[in-house]
C-alpha cells in the first residue's frame, strides 16, 4: 500500500491527493503505528520542565488508513518524562523519553527493548 500525506499551506493536508478537511490547522503528522511520531512534537513545542501545551495532530489512522484529528496535550513533568492525554481516545499516560525526545516507554501500548 502506497500512501501519501501532504502538508499544504494554510495548515491543510491531503491524503492520497484528496484534501482531509478534518484536520485543518493541525501543523503535526501523527503516525499511529509508532510511537516515534510523538518525536515531531516533543522536539517543536521544546517544553521546559513545567510547561504544558496542545498539539493537535493530522493522525493517520491504521489500518483504516483516515487522517482525524487527535487532541493531544502534554505537560514535561522531568526532564525524561511527559504526562501525555490523547482525551479523544480515552488514553492519558506518562511517557519516558531520551534526551532528544525519542519515547521509550509508552505504557500499555510500546516500549525499548534493550539490545545485547
Amino acid at each position: 500500500m502506497k500512501l501519501a500525506i501532504v502538508a499544504l499551506p494554510g495548515q491543510r493536508w491531503s491524503l492520497n491527493g484528496a484534501e482531509q478537511a478534518r484536520v485543518t490547522g493541525c501543523i503535526d503528522v501523527d503516525l499511529n503505528f509508532t510511537p516515534a511520531t510523538n518525536l515531531i512534537q516533543l522536539r517543536r513545542l521544546a517544553l521546559r520542565v513545567g510547561d504544558k501545551a496542545d498539539a493537535p495532530a493530522a493522525w493517520l489512522r491504521f489500518p483504516d488508513v483516515v487522517l482525524e484529528r487527535l487532541e493531544q496535550h502534554y505537560g514535561r513533568v522531568e526532564l525524561n518524562r511527559y504526562e501525555y492525554q490523547a482525551p479523544s481516545v480515552g488514553y492519558a499516560a506518562p511517557l519516558d523519553v531520551t534526551d532528544i525526545g525519542f519515547v521509550t516507554r509508552y505504557p500499555g501500548l510500546w516500549e525499548v527493548e534493550a539490545c545485547a
